[in-house]
């Protein structure tokens, strides 16, 4: 049975993260390019399954400096494992 990840009940969009396995989809589309929305970003950030880090190229212009976005450890021991399942 897979681990349950997070439910979201209320208001909003219902919950993409309710199983290991979705989270692992959800990951396996974001390594192949997908775009996901900043509360997906963040929910998975605070999961472990992402890291956000700043940008170290020098800025063109003012302003915030951009966010780079790659899967955490955790998230690659997630993928690694979602491989085998059935």
């Amino acid at each position: 049975m897979a681990k349950k990840i997070e439910v979201v009940k209320g208001r909003g969009r219902p919950a993409i993260f309710a199983t290991g396995k979705e989270v692992a989809a959800v990951l396996s589309a974001f390594a192949d390019g997908a775009e996901l929305s900043y509360d997906h970003k963040q929910r998975l950030i605070e999961k472990g399954y992402v890291k956000a880090e700043k940008s170290t190229e020098p800025r063109q212009t003012r302003g915030r400096a951009k966010m780079v976005y790659s899967i955490a450890g955790k998230g690659r021991s997630l993928l690694a494992a979602s491989k085998n399942w059935k």
